[in-house]
């Protein structure tokens, strides 16, 4: 289908040039009225019929709101004939004066004004499934409902903010007229933008227009083609070979496609969902992709891959996206045949990131989706002729980022954005995330769904019009604060994540990174929070007790407040980095105290897992609260304390690193090692650690509650020993928690002679020297477990007053529980590769 591109602002121009001559309608003048609105009688509407009333009823609340007159809202087989009217939808009337189109374009929508009457009308289209049910605004075509939202804005002073009725702003006036003979139409160059849902004004009216004809699954296609509960039990010879083993993942489960049973399954879920109705179907591999292992998928196509299994290349050898474009290919070449008219959508995303290599040409019933958009690949795709061009799943926002749940995207990127969907021919947006943070970016948003329609328009205008409807008074103050906040957003630091469908991210796996405390830090130092508190207090003072302006008001406010407790802690956090005093501890203690409580104090709905609503719409994206703590998920999480219990912290005196333990100390508790440990397993263990020295051997004592589940067989003990006044060798002591032997280990290679990599420590030859051992002693519902070090293993006996280097860990893996806990956890760890790189001091005591 091909949709002729018309400039929305430029139409309106020339619509209203063309009538300055003419008698305007008025709609409402002095505070009175003699129109009514007037949607299709029932029988006509059909299923469209209660969208239709809501949005007529809508329009006149937000009338007698900007003017102090509500307009009657009538079926056209109720109308006063006496009376004129604004016809929303493809009414008789319009049909009786040959108004209407044969046919209308995708999203077509018109304003006329004809003898004095208003007629709002466009592609208005029933859901395709049939039923007598409730429909959503989604799942239909609402062309009328889109040509209403553009007669608000640009007769009615009116300007969608956040969501329908009080979240829509219109501003004071006292009339609205509309040039007799005006005539406007517009068939969006963008045929949807398909994402979270707001509300159908403010999807409608910002251009983010659904795709009820669009069979998506939100990006893969296969594993919704061939679920494993389904089919993994009676044929694991659909499922992906590792390492002899046929596997599978509960979510994103892999395939064997030299397997032509796989390949069909996966057609066939395309023909269901063109055969419901669809005019087109998405298709793409199921996310997290691991080729199968097994020799025929290796040959498949002809495409070899050069690593070998068991590679960290193997995953990402160019050879596997090269046989899913062939698959996928072949497919689309089948529908050509099968279904001739429908259409098929090639996710173009992780091993199908780079364009194909073995063609140059689609059939013409394919459209590709690229995921994400990349200005970079653009040259190579032009050599594809796609008839009906391309579409994109985009990753703005969303709390995966690195960002988190703090703003993401700038101005000039929106800009530069919209002009390259432009010039590329992008038809369709898919949002992976969107609408996390309508009070710190409901201007972008507001700003970034404009350019998208006119890419030339100026975002300085753009900012002044959502800050006047937005805050009135308050718009100069909050333009002030979305400037310095946007100018911060711009600043950022390299090492973008570049692979979304790593398995290891998905998993919650991948290395944590300090950059996200440098990024956070770099843009919200204490000066720049306090200016930004600035603008904001005094928007606050000044802003009138009107109810659009105290919910936004309120949204910033709270998104704000999390934003500077996140900064704090973060530069507590960068701070003890640099510097172990037990001062620097503290002070992070209390910053994850401070913005624990803030969370904690939040409500929460019933179950306790997500927060409340607040004003009626969800609150940071409706976001899991443990995704809070950690600040989102994925490539966003803050590893370690920002998400630990602060209050158990504080009131166990604790440091967490710079810790230093005598030989008559008791026993102290351990920390969580893992990089990104939520609050409940800090102190749900109870573990401690503590040393003695026995006759000619240290005694590393762990105290572990039950109750006890496999006799030691998933518990693991490390002791890292080394007489640091002499500087001899650092020892790394394993063992499980049953009968078994001790593995001793030296450091061999630092972190920093590693390139980065971790130290490296290897197995130590003892010649002749006694072995560790590890003893257990039960002590009612847990055990102690004492790992015995012979003095003989170091160069010479303890001596009061000395200082050794000291660390231990626990961690157990039971079916309901797991935990990793150290003595002294490493603040400066880049990844897992160093969480035992920061060991603390161990005083012999006299």
């Amino acid at each position: 289908m091909r949709i002729a591109i018309l400039s929305l602002g430029l139409m309106l121009v020339a619509g209203c040039s063309s009538f300055r001559a003419a008698t305007p309608c008025l709609i409402i003048s002095g505070g009175a009225s003699t129109y009514q609105i007037v949607i299709p009688a029932p029988e006509s509407g059909g299923r469209l019929q209660p969208l239709l009333q809501n949005a007529a009823e809508q329009c006149s609340a937000l009338l007698q709101r900007g003017t102090g007159v509500r307009l009657p809202v009538v079926t056209e087989d109720q109308r006063d004939p006496q009376r004129p009217g604004i016809y929303l939808g493809q009414t008789a009337r319009a049909q009786e004066l040959g108004l209407l189109p044969e046919k209308f374009s995708l999203w077509e929508h018109q304003v006329l004004c004809r003898s004095g009457e208003l007629f709002l009308f466009g592609d208005d289209r029933p859901p395709l499934a049939a039923g007598s049910g409730r429909v959503h605004y989604t799942s239909v075509h609402l062309g009328s409902v889109k040509a209403l939202t553009v007669f608000l804005e640009k007769f009615a002073q009116t300007a969608f903010i956040a969501g329908d009725a009080e979240w829509v702003s219109i501003l004071p006036q006292d009339s609205i007229s509309v040039p007799e003979g005006f005539t406007f139409r517009a068939v969006p160059h963008l045929q949807y933008s398909n994402g979270r849902v707001t509300s159908m004004f403010y999807d409608l009216g910002n251009g983010l227009l659904p795709a009820p004809w669009y069979g998506c699954y939100g990006g893969h296609s296969h594993n919704v083609a061939i679920p494993p509960d389904k089919y993994f039990a009676t044929h694991p010879e659909y499922f992906q070979l590792s390492r002899g083993k046929r596997v599978s993942h509960s979510s994103r489960p892999q395939y064997c496609f030299s397997n032509p049973a796989v390949r069909e399954l996966i057609y066939q879920e395309l023909l269901q969902h063109l055969d419901a109705g669809y005019e087109m179907v998405q298709l793409g591999a199921s996310d997290g992709f691991i080729p199968c292992e097994c020799e025929p998928c290796r040959e498949l196509y002809g495409q070899i891959p050069v690593a070998k299994p068991g590679e960290d290349t193997f995953r990402t050898d160019p050879a596997w996206g090269e046989k899913i474009w062939i698959m996928h290919r072949e497919m689309a070449q089948r529908l050509l045949q099968d279904r001739p008219g429908k259409r098929v959508c090639i996710l173009s995303y992780g091993p199908t990131l780079q364009p194909p290599r073995t063609f140059t040409s689609f059939p013409a019933n394919v459209t590709i989706e690229l995921a994400p958009y990349r200005e970079d690949l653009q040259p190579q795709w032009q050599k594809f002729a796609l008839r009906d061009g391309f579409v994109t799943y985009i990753y703005n926002w969303g709390g995966y980022q690195r960002e988190g749940m703090t703003p993401h995207f700038t101005w000039e990127k929106c800009q530069t954005q919209a002009r390259n969907f432009l010039k590329h021919n992008i038809k369709g947006i898919y949002r992976c995330g969107f609408g996390e943070l309508f009070g710190l970016e409901g201007a972008t948003y507001y700003i970034w769904a404009k350019l998208l329609q006119d890419p030339e328009q100026s975002v300085e205008q753009l900012l002044t019009q959502y800050c006047q409807h937005a805050f009135r008074d308050a718009g100069p103050e909050m333009e002030k604060f979305y400037r310095l906040l946007d100018a911060r957003v711009a600043l950022t630091i390299p090492g973008e994540p570049k692979s979304w469908d790593d398995p290891a991210l998905l998993d919650g796996e991948a290395p944590a990174s300090p950059a996200n405390y440098r990024l956070l830090a770099l843009r919200y130092p204490p000066q720049i929070l306090a200016e930004l508190e600035g603008y904001l207090r005094a928007a606050e003072q000044t802003a009138p007790d009107l109810e659009l302006c105290r919910k936004l008001l309120d949204f910033v406010r709270l998104e704000f407040d999390y934003l500077c407790l996140t900064a704090k802690a973060v530069q507590a956090c960068n701070e003890l980095r640099r510097n172990f005093s037990p001062a620097a501890n503290r002070d992070l203690m209390a910053a994850v105290a401070a913005r624990n409580t803030f969370i904690s104090a939040l409500k929460t709905n019933k179950d306790g897992t997500r927060f409340a609503p607040r004003h009626g719409r969800s609150i940071f994206g409706n976001s899991l609260i443990s995704e809070l703590y950690q600040n989102g998920s994925l490539s966003a999480l803050l590893f370690g304390p920002l998400s630990w219990d602060a209050q158990w912290w504080q009131d166990k005196g604790m440091l967490i690193c710079g810790r230093e333990m005598s030989t008559s100390a008791e026993g102290e508790h351990l920390l969580p090692i893992n990089c990104r440990n939520s609050d409940k397993q800090l102190n749900a263990s109870g573990v401690t650690v503590k040393c003695r020295l026995a006759e000619n051997e240290f005694q590393v004592i762990f105290t572990i509650p039950g109750p006890r589940q496999f006799d030691g067989d998933k518990e693991t003990i490390i002791v890292q020993l080394g007489q640091s006044d002499t500087g001899s060798p650092l020892y790394w002591y394993a063992a499980r928690l049953k009968p078994s032997g001790v593995g001793h280990s030296q450091l061999t290679l630092t972190d920093r002679d590693n390139n980065g990599q971790g130290s490296v420590y290897r197995s130590r030859e003892m010649k002749g020297l006694k072995t560790a051992r590890v003893t257990i002693q039960e002590t009612g519902p847990g055990v102690l477990a004492i790992l015995h070090i012979p003095f003989e293993h170091f160069s010479e006996s303890p001596k009061p007053g000395q200082k050794w280097t000291f660390n231990a860990t626990y961690s157990r893996n039971f079916p309901e529980e797991n935990f990793d806990g150290i003595w002294n956890y490493n603040i400066q760890q880049r990844n897992w590769r160093h969480r035992w790189d920061l060991p603390g001091t161990l005083t012999i005591a006299p």
